[in-house]
């Protein structure tokens, strides 16, 4: 069931190397999780001049208390790499939170590494603020491990350019144990955003076809279908995720497969899959979770859709080992 691929270098729990943000940019129709764009980007939708007389609209319409629908991008102070979110329809949550790569430092030891940050949903209160806490289990280096990721702010009317916004803060801590305990956290980090520049956003469900997104691990084509009725999802396919083994370290890739998600009305979807299998010349199980949202179109007018998946493959040889992809977030949208 293995298969063995040559492609970019992983991005992912427990992979440390850090490319820059500008490659986190992929060609048009293979848009992943981290492929949504550069902060030179992020900073040019900010600062992009508009009519004073949009402004005097937007001001006008735009409230704290009153997000419009639509994605929204910022900057990790860290690093540059995009922070991305979607307002939902019903402007009662923000949905699917991604940043990529997230720089941890640990103590003791000081180790830097670097992890991506996903939260699948923020209500939203009525006043325009947010802030949700989640905690996730993984493995990280081959041993397993502990993520909590912390996403609050509030919304602020709109921006010189006439853009809705919010701002806020992100904190991510792992905590794990190899010789000793380790606590690695980024800290308190500040963050703004704007609403991107997109086509008006529609409640229908998403148009019937195939849709073409990216594995932020490795670049590899994640690729499903809404049927002809709008009801489900598809022949959802990964041809390699990136596992890593605790104990042992070791990170074998896997292809990754669910037959059907339903979509439901409000334009969600999760799935979990499991299947038997074999690994390496040993019995293995493998469990696949596959979970999102479509958000209207992307500014290309392409209907888009955000989520994570995970993968999970459990043997035994010499020992009883849980491989994982941990939670991985992915974007993509409808092909031409």
């Amino acid at each position: 069931m293995k298969i063995n691929f040559t492609g970019a270098p992983a991005i992912g729990r427990g992979q440390r190397s850090r490319p820059g943000p500008a490659a986190l940019v992929l060609t048009a129709g293979c848009v992943g999780a981290v492929v949504a764009g550069t902060a030179g980007t992020a900073a040019a939708a900010v600062k992009a001049p508009v009519s004073s007389t949009l402004k005097a609209g937007a001001v006008a319409a735009v409230t704290a208390s009153n997000p419009p629908v639509g994605s929204y991008k910022g900057s990790n102070p860290q690093d540059g790499y995009p922070i991305t979110f979607y307002v939902s329809s019903s402007k009662t949550s923000l949905q699917d939170i991604n940043i990529p790569v997230v720089v941890l430092s640990c103590a003791p030891g000081g180790a830097g590494p670097d992890e991506p940050f996903g939260v699948a949903a923020v209500p939203l209160k009525p006043d325009g603020s947010f802030n949700a806490t989640i905690t996730q289990t993984g493995v990280y280096n081959g041993f397993p491990a502990k993520f909590t990721e912390t996403f609050r702010g509030n919304f602020h009317g709109v921006g010189p350019s006439g853009a809705a916004r919010a701002a806020g803060m992100f904190r991510e801590t792992m905590t794990f144990t190899d010789s000793t305990a380790r606590t690695c956290t980024s800290d308190n980090q500040s963050w703004t955003a704007a609403r991107d520049t997109q086509p008006p956003q529609t409640k229908t469900p998403p148009p019937a076809g195939g849709y073409t997104g990216s594995n932020p691990q490795d670049g590899y084509p994640i690729t499903f279908s809404v049927s002809s009725s709008r009801k489900s999802l598809q022949n959802i396919a990964i041809p390699a995720v990136v596992l890593s083994c605790a104990p042992g370290g070791a990170g074998p890739d896997e292809p990754f497969g669910i037959g059907k998600a339903l979509l439901q009305p409000n334009g969600s979807f999760t799935a979990t899959s499991t299947k038997n299998g074999v690994y390496n010349g040993h019995p293995a199980k493998f469990t696949y979770t596959f979970r999102g949202n479509f958000h209207g179109v992307a500014p290309s007018g392409a209907a888009r859709a955000a989520g994570t998946f995970q993968e999970t493959m459990t043997f035994t040889d010499s020992a009883k080992r849980t491989c994982t992809s941990n939670a991985q977030s992915w974007t993509a949208t409808r092909n031409s």
